[in-house]
């Protein structure tokens, strides 16, 4: 009886998984203007005496480690290079799957894009929107 015994077949190569994301739709913030009820004057009272005292209070702090690293940018490119800085640069396997039509991919965006704006939008013309931190929104007022 002869057995032929053949070599064991090498492991196979790891599959390449490319996620492209599609972008979200540009957000969209909804005013709602309520106009504050008229002001009523209080009536004065007499002999009205008011204590302030200190509440009884307990503080507790807790601290979660949410695994979170700090890391110096430059010692970053010095380790890995700045091809891992540049995002846009994608593998030439993932430059031949095709973009569906009317679409536009995440890393495409920009996601520091202001919300439209929707509703009462006339209501923001009567607050200043640089003193309350929404300069961005003048342009669309």
């Amino acid at each position: 009886m002869i057995v032929e015994r053949l070599p064991i077949e090498p492991p196979k190569p790891q599959d390449i998984v490319i996620e492209r994301w599609l972008a979200y739709a540009r957000r969209v913030r909804n005013v709602i203007f309520n106009p504050a009820a008229p002001i009523q004057l209080a009536v004065a009272e007499k002999n009205l005496v008011i204590e302030w005292e200190a509440p009884e209070v307990n503080i507790e702090q807790t601290f979660n480690f949410l695994g979170i690293t700090e890391a110096d940018p430059m010692s970053y490119i010095a380790q890995y290079g700045t091809s891992l800085v540049e995002t846009s640069k994608l593998p030439k396997e993932a430059a031949r799957f095709e973009i569906p039509a009317g679409h536009v991919l995440a890393a495409e965006t920009n996601p520091n894009q202001t919300p439209i704006l929707k509703g009462d939008i006339e209501a923001l013309r009567k607050i200043d929107l640089n003193c309350h931190g929404l300069n961005e929104y003048v342009n669309q007022i």
